[in-house]
């Protein structure tokens, strides 16, 4: 990084609990490790606040920053949903199918007894 010097040494209680993290997922990791007392900024200017609350940062175009995850979620929730629905009607397909068969053994057997 940039030494300022002099600068920093007034700006020290300024800055005295405010880290700098790479990305979001080390900077979580920080403020876990610090009982979420310390101010974390992101390379990318996101902001982890003391207590745990997080504010924004600009992103590049090609990536998605961890803020922007909820649409993904979102549609994974949708999926997820989708999934437990085509489960549920599966499964309600095979007790329909397991009665049949039951009763068609039912049937086999009572013909068996008549021959």
């Amino acid at each position: 990084m940039v030494d300022y010097g002099a600068v920093l040494d007034k700006q020290h209680g300024l800055l005295a609990r405010t880290l700098l993290a790479d990305t979001m997922e080390h900077a979580l990791s920080a403020a876990k490790k610090l009982g979420y007392r310390a101010r974390i900024v992101t390379l990318t200017g996101e902001l982890l606040n003391p207590g745990g609350s997080i504010s924004g940062g600009s992103l590049r175009s090609s990536e998605t920053g961890f803020l922007n995850r909820k649409e993904e979620l979102e549609a994974l929730a949708r999926e997820l949903t989708e999934k437990e629905a085509a489960i549920k009607t599966a499964e309600s397909e095979c007790a329909v199918a397991e009665e049949e068969l039951r009763e068609m053994e039912r049937q086999s057997e009572a013909d068996k007894k008549r021959l």
